[in-house]
């Protein structure tokens, strides 16, 4: 199909936005990227009398830390969010989704305003922004005003930008040492809409997590939250247990579960609320398995002794030649002396980390 007839207006300053959104209203519809606009309107899903450009507009590109704030304007595209360091060391989160978003071409082109704007349930930065509880920066001509992402996406293709607005940046908190993220979302093929989604971000003290943001996207008419998820998950340590009991608790959240559909979607988030176990601490080698499971500093450094001399994972074989019966003479009185302090290890730790011992 071939998109309606429309007026083309290319706006040179935010005042020729303005006097052209104040003039025609729900009629005109904003340009940025044009990576979604464009297929809606050869689909016929929009007829806008007036596209109003604003792609040229230079103020509302770029990426800027600012204090404990990253701001990233609504024309910045995804290529760049993709390949700015600032976003990779500080928005963490952020930088882990940019990957998933549809493929090359549209990422060199489509922009992360035009994404937010658009408000889609499954796309990514939705569910990003409302995991990291972000705030979009809304312009009109008689000034700005600031929304948080929870009270921005309102429902399918509706935010909380009005006709007369335009939404011209996102800031999001800048990520602290203490916090981990995790985002995965399963689809069809790679760069396809997602059949789910999730953007996870915790807040650890020592190895408790202090706090938990879960949010979902392609569940619902808009990005969601899962708040039993997350109630499950705050006061708990990072394990396998932890992560078990929050799936539960995404069967508490209410889904209508009598569809195959539905069924199927909420098989998914099971599946990735998993992906949470890359969260674990890792073992000094960087093996999968967790070998911090003792609660205090001591048992910790205990661990990481014992582990160097005895607990060196198979795959490292020239280490592991110094386990067990392959270890050399000089040092067996040692593993007889520390034998008592392995099967104390080994009672304290987790299920997967006893291979260890």
């Amino acid at each position: 199909m071939k998109s309606p007839d429309f007026s083309y207006l290319k706006a040179q300053t935010m005042a020729d936005v303005f006097s052209a959104l104040q003039e025609h209203g729900d009629s005109a519809q904003l340009l940025a990227g044009g990576q979604s606009l464009l297929a809606m309107l050869n689909l016929r899903m929009a007829n806008p009398k007036i596209l109003i450009d604003i792609s040229g507009l230079e103020s509302l590109k770029g990426i800027h830390k600012t204090g404990d704030v990253v701001r990233i304007g609504a024309l910045t595209t995804h290529h760049e969010v993709l390949s700015s360091s600032i976003v990779q060391t500080h928005v963490p989160l952020l930088a882990q989704a940019v990957p998933y978003v549809a493929h090359l071409a549209i990422r060199n082109k489509g922009t992360i305003g035009g994404s937010l704007a658009l408000g889609d349930p499954a796309a990514e930065y939705p569910a990003v922004a409302l995991a990291l509880n972000a705030t979009l920066v809304i312009q009109s001509a008689s000034g700005e005003r600031r929304v948080k992402a929870i009270d921005f996406f309102l429902s399918l293709y509706r935010t909380a930008v009005q006709a007369h607005e335009v939404l011209i940046a996102v800031e999001f908190p800048v990520a602290t040492s203490n916090q981990r993220f995790v985002f995965s979302e399963l689809a069809r093929r790679k760069g396809d809409y997602a059949m789910v989604g999730m953007a996870l971000a915790i807040s650890l003290e020592g190895h408790t997590i202090q706090d938990a943001s879960l949010a979902f996207m392609a569940m619902d008419d808009k990005p969601i939250l899962a708040p039993h998820a997350m109630k499950a998950m705050v006061g708990q340590p990072i394990n396998q247990q932890t992560i078990a009991e929050a799936q539960k608790g995404l069967d508490a959240e209410g889904f209508d579960a009598s569809g195959s559909d539905t069924c199927l979607k909420i098989a998914c988030m099971h599946n990735l609320l998993s992906t949470a176990k890359l969260l674990m601490p890792k073992c000094p080698f960087g093996c999968t398995w967790s070998i911090i499971c003792a609660t205090n500093w001591a048992s910790r450094v205990r661990t990481w002794v014992v582990s160097m001399a005895f607990a060196v994972p198979a795959k490292s074989w020239w280490m592991g030649k110094l386990c067990g019966v392959a270890l050399p003479w000089q040092f067996k009185p040692m593993a007889n002396r520390c034998k008592p302090l392995r099967a104390s290890l080994k009672a304290e730790s987790c299920n997967n980390c006893r291979l260890l011992f």
